[in-house]
């Protein structure tokens, strides 16, 4: 979200990671001088391309977006009105929605011809794809430095997806421009307490055994698809027993 971020600081940022589309949120909306410097792609929120169509694998693939708020106007009518353009100009078409996963699969049984589906906003936090029809539906990473990888295989349309904290090790013109547009420190970094060079602390230190105040990674475990249970972290604190 830019929506508070130096202009300039943002679109240099989008130029600098290669970004070619961005789908604002609610919050973006706000701020819609934003894009005329930054790829933004919408089909019903009245700023931006309504859709965007870049190479990708051999394939010609269409990006469109729309957004779920107060000001926006309806996404199913907007895209009605934008698909039959992508279908004619792209081989794939990729939907970036920020709403709730169950409004975004309602949007991609109507229109088919959507194969991958990205939202994020607000809604259930799972990071495994779901099938809906012939589309992949994707929840997009929440949080600042963190990123979601989704690598597609176009014969036959397979996608895998993998959510994961951004990368230490970033150029450090890209890092100024992130702490402008807002992002601050990395988590991780500041966590361990050392600078990106020190080569003495690369690796995160992590106790052994569980012990009070002690963290350490304990895994994930899956119940069953409908329930999901991640474990990322256990703090045990004294005053608790």
């Amino acid at each position: 979200e830019f929506a508070k971020a130096d202009p300039a600081a943002a679109a240099a940022l989008v130029r600098a990671l290669g970004v070619a589309a961005i789908n604002p949120s609610a919050r973006d909306l706000e701020s819609p001088e934003l894009a005329a410097s930054l790829p933004v792609v919408s089909a019903n929120a009245g700023i931006g391309k309504p859709y965007v169509v870049v190479s990708a694998g051999g394939k010609r693939v269409g990006i469109t977006g729309v957004t779920k708020a107060a000001k926006t106007a309806d996404p199913a009518e907007s895209l009605a009105r934008v698909m039959p353009a992508l279908k004619k100009e792209a081989d794939v078409i990729v939907l970036l929605a920020w709403m709730d996963r169950t409004s975004t699969a309602e949007l991609v049984r109507a229109f088919p011809d959507i194969r991958l589906a990205i939202h994020a906003g607000f809604g259930v936090m799972d990071p495994e794809p779901l099938r809906v029809g012939g589309c992949f539906l994707l929840r997009g990473p929440s949080g600042a430095w963190t990123t979601g990888r989704a690598v597609v295989k176009f014969d036959p349309f397979e996608v895998k997806y993998k959510v994961e904290p951004g990368p230490l090790e970033i150029p450090k013109e890209i890092e100024e421009l992130a702490k402008k547009c807002g992002l601050g420190e990395h988590p991780l970094r500041k966590e361990v307490g050392r600078d990106s060079k020190d080569e003495s602390k690369r690796e995160i230190p992590v106790p052994t055994r569980l012990e009070p105040a002690g963290l350490t990674p304990i895994g994930r475990s899956v119940s069953n698809r409908a329930v999901r249970i991640e474990l990322r972290s256990l703090a045990l604190r004294s005053e608790f027993g």
